[in-house]
């Protein structure tokens, strides 16, 4: 907090999660945090932010999937639905960059 505190001015927002492994409640929590440190009402404080991560690999540990349709949600969860419901763009990466080369191939082929 003290880094923020300093900061602020020049802060911008990258975070180090896997969005994967953030669900509802968390992202709801961290949009209303953003905007009291920022002191503004836009989403995530009027910070630009991007979700990466492979959404059908893990789900989030105690707390519900970003994707979870919001019908009974209440408190946090309720307002993350809403905002993850604003986003509206989304770009599939359909090439595995880690296995490239040869040194990669069985590590490749376990993942066939």
């Amino acid at each position: 907090m003290h880094f923020i505190d300093q900061n602020i001015g020049h802060l911008y927002l990258k975070l180090g999660y896997f969005f994967i492994m953030i669900g509802l409640c968390m992202l709801g929590y961290l949009n209303e945090r953003l905007k009291a440190v920022f002191q503004n009402d836009d989403d995530f404080g009027g910070k630009h932010c991007i979700l990466t991560g492979d959404f059908g690999q893990v789900r989030p540990v105690s707390d519900v999937p970003l994707f979870r349709n919001p019908d009974g949600l209440i408190g946090f969860e309720l307002l993350g639905a809403k905002f993850y419901q604003t986003f509206d763009k989304c770009v599939f990466l359909d090439e595995p960059m880690r296995q490239i080369g040869k040194a990669k191939k069985p590590f490749r082929e376990l993942l066939s």
